[in-house]
């Protein structure tokens, strides 16, 4: 003999109805989770897995994969942190920069397409995009400091796709990184975010201390950096 059903018909609208059924061993087992009495049971549906979390991998920008390439425990201090005083002079540098970094393309024979443009496999944005008379394209990023600092480079390098060029303009320097190193840096940097975004407490731990770059660093974990 076929299990009795409990049968529950219910109005989902205008001339539209639809029936649930629910076996006696389903019922029983809804009773026994406390879903209710057997009066509530009839609008209640077995419980459904849910789905597994999804989680999201944090892909670092350049400016900060750049530094991270050095010391990967290294963190940068927030801007908004900053004196106001300091970053009014930052902002008058930075604008210099930028002048000066027009004026030097445009010398070079190339004219300027577009500021501000995404570019690069790490969510960067490109400070300048110029063109020459042959169409070839060249990104530019462009610093407010005297001189080019290393990671400044290879930040500079990470904006590169295929069929571009890049450079790196400072106040005083001029540098178009060339191809062996593009490569090298492009590949590393991969690597390293991939790691990163699987293991970020690893790297965290990982100090590496460079010359120049501590004094930008406010990990209070490091053991080699004097925190007052």
């Amino acid at each position: 003999m076929a299990a009795s059903r409990h049968r529950r018909t219910w109005q989902l609208g205008k001339g539209v109805n639809r029936t649930k059924e629910y076996d006696f061993g389903q019922t029983l087992a809804f009773i026994s989770q406390g879903k209710g009495s057997l009066r509530e049971i009839y609008n209640q549906q077995p419980d459904t897995p849910k789905p597994p979390k999804r989680v999201t991998k944090r892909i670092l920008k350049p400016a900060e994969l750049a530094k991270k390439l050095f010391c990967p425990a290294f963190v940068q201090a927030p801007y908004s942190k900053e004196p106001l005083e300091k970053r009014r002079q930052f902002d008058v540098l930075a604008q210099a920069g930028r002048i000066q970094a027009i004026i030097r393309m445009t010398k070079k024979g190339y004219r300027l397409l577009e500021p501000e443009q995404p570019s690069g496999q790490f969510n960067g944005r490109a400070d300048f995009v110029f063109e020459d008379a042959t169409h070839e394209k060249m990104k530019v990023e462009a610093k407010g400091s005297k001189t080019l600092k290393p990671w400044d480079v290879v930040q500079c390098i990470l904006y590169k796709e295929a069929g571009d060029k890049v450079a790196i303009s400072s106040l005083q320097e001029f540098l178009e990184p060339e191809d062996w190193l593009v490569d090298m840096i492009n590949s590393t940097a991969r690597e390293f975010a991939d790691f990163y975004s699987e293991s970020p407490e690893i790297a965290a731990n990982i100090h590496l201390p460079y010359f120049g770059l501590c004094e930008r660093c406010v990990n209070t974990e490091c053991p080699y950096k004097k925190h007052n």
